[in-house]
């Protein structure tokens, strides 16, 4: 999954933090002696792997007005939503000490598809409606991942170059 044609993995990006705190984050959390990064985590193992357990207070919202998926085919499709230009992922961010310097990364949170989505990939970003933005934000861990299930609003998905 990516969610802007001019963000990646381990680009820096705006997130929106606490407080409606607006923070430029780097998109992937770092893997210990490896390059690579976890740029998406799952819903479901939030309160089971120990890297999201520790992270599972720090919440964000990343701005997106598409993301990407690619099907079976390797099909890309863009995605939008039908009703608004401006939408917000669950992600989570955490702090991290590399070389001496404290930098601050972000993933996005990932569900079940909706049943739009369900026959393009097997995943989609956890999008929080605009009504639910400050429990993501700021109430207890256990409320808030409440609000993690598939957006079942309109999507348009069409085919991308």
């Amino acid at each position: 999954m990516c969610f802007s044609s001019t963000y990646y993995p381990k680009s820096d990006a705006p997130v929106i933090g606490p407080g409606n705190k607006v923070s430029l984050l780097k998109w992937g959390f770092p893997m210990i002696d490896s390059s690579q990064v976890i740029f998406n985590a799952r819903a479901e193992s939030l309160e089971v792997k120990a890297l999201y357990k520790k992270a599972i207070k720090n919440r964000c919202l990343i701005p997106a007005t598409s993301f990407f998926e690619w099907d079976k085919s390797k099909t890309k499709y863009k995605i939008s939503l039908d009703n608004t230009k401006l939408f917000y992922f669950a992600g989570l961010w955490k702090e991290y000490m590399i070389n001496g310097t404290k930098l601050f990364f972000y993933t996005i949170i990932t569900t079940e598809p909706n049943a739009q989505l369900v026959q393009i990939h097997n995943r989609m970003p956890a999008i929080i409606e605009p009504e639910h933005h400050q429990c993501w934000l700021e109430d207890m861990a256990e409320n808030a991942l409440k609000l993690l299930k598939p957006l079942e609003n309109n999507l348009l998905a069409k085919t991308a170059k």
